[in-house]
């Protein structure tokens, strides 16, 4: 199989003068881009979560700050895990300890779903209900009460894809009679009143990242793993991606142009990150390298894309085939200072105290801003 490798990306993250650490990130079209995470001041050590925004496609940013009220340091805040975005009045935000964090015209609303659990997933669906984790709690009133819509009895940290009516998750099961591990994804279309499953023999790699889209299931894992599923669960096809790192994260631009990303961490701090790149549905690849593991990537179409590690933001507008040496010298004088926003203060609760139930305990209580 052919296999093309170039620099294709070019870094753009914005100079905050300390550490950033980016969870996720949602493009709203061409130009208008969010990204979220966290904010560490490195001298003493203050965290705060972070919202970054560029209008211009990375030319010039604003962040905004957000911080816990009435605490000993001044300059805290939480570390955003996950987010999901309805428009530029209305997302959400997923944070440590199971926060919630959500900004709805101009305010933010503050929930401690669960004390003792992390949620990274987080969906806004059409009709204005936030859904958290595979779980699914759901609530439809900024925060102040949730719900359970069903649940599947997964982690949180399993993959799973959500939108109004489509839900697909994934599961490992071992057979120890052949000693095989399958990977089984399954899928509802009835907003998960039923399910249909299928298992998948991927030589016991296991799933990273599931997406639903164009009537078909996309699906990476480890040792570039990539397994495409037809929506009858009927069959499937594992894609040969040319690597054998780990995969993270999955964006399909159009039926054919595909991109992943992930790359390989050891504990010594060493890491590779990589991004591949199809526009033929896997006949050939194109392929960057960085030096860390690539976290997540999503394609605006086919041509103009954004990734992140870690600490950077990436950003491709020639679907991955750019000359990152050309750009530098462009670089130095079209991203400006970022102009940060008004920080916003998240008061410590004091509305309505609602228990609720998460995965059979009591987990925290729901806060709400006046």
């Amino acid at each position: 199989m052919p296999f093309f490798s170039s620099a294709q990306w070019f870094d753009v993250t914005p100079n905050l003068d300390a550490e950033l650490v980016f969870s996720d990130f949602h493009i709203l079209d061409e130009d208008i881009i969010y990204f979220f995470g966290t904010h560490i001041n490195t001298i003493n050590n203050y965290r705060t979560g972070l919202v970054l925004k560029t209008i211009d496609g990375g030319q010039s940013w604003d962040y905004t700050q957000i911080y816990y009220e009435d605490t000993d340091e001044q300059d805290y805040g939480p570390s955003i895990r996950g987010a999901d975005m309805f428009n530029e009045s209305f997302y959400a935000m997923t944070c440590n300890d199971g926060d919630v964090v959500i900004f709805f015209e101009d305010s933010l609303y503050y929930s401690n779903v669960c004390a003792f659990c992390d949620i990274n997933d987080i969906t806004i669906l059409q009709d204005s209900a936030i859904v958290l984790g595979a779980n699914h709690l759901t609530t439809y009133d900024l925060g102040v009460n949730w719900n359970s819509i069903y649940t599947i009895g997964l982690l949180d940290n399993k993959p799973f894809f959500r939108n109004e009516d489509t839900v697909v998750y994934t599961s490992t099961e071992e057979f120890n009679l052949t000693e095989d591990t399958y990977q089984k994804i399954h899928l509802s279309t009835n907003k998960g009143l039923s399910f249909t499953e299928t298992n998948l023999l991927t030589n016991n790699r296991k799933l990273k990242d599931v997406l639903y889209k164009n009537n078909n299931i996309y699906a990476v894992g480890e040792g570039g793993c990539f397994v495409k599923v037809d929506a009858e669960l009927s069959s499937y096809d594992e894609i040969n991606t040319t690597t054998n790192l780990d995969l993270y994260n999955i964006a399909v631009a159009s039926q054919n142009n595909w991109f992943v990303c992930g790359g390989f961490f050891e504990s010594n701090s060493i890491q590779n990150g990589i991004i591949l790149g199809t526009s033929d549905a896997g006949g050939n690849w194109q392929s960057s390298t960085f030096p860390m593991v690539i976290r997540k990537i999503k394609m605006y179409d086919p041509y103009i894309g954004y990734a992140i590690s870690e600490e950077k933001i990436y950003k491709t507008t020639n679907s991955g085939g750019i000359d990152i040496f050309s750009l530098n010298e462009k670089k130095q004088n079209a991203f400006p200072i970022p102009t940060p926003l008004a920080p916003y203060c998240i008061p410590e609760a004091k509305k309505k105290n609602t228990s609720i139930t998460y995965k059979g305990k009591c987990c925290g209580k729901v806060m709400m801003k006046k």
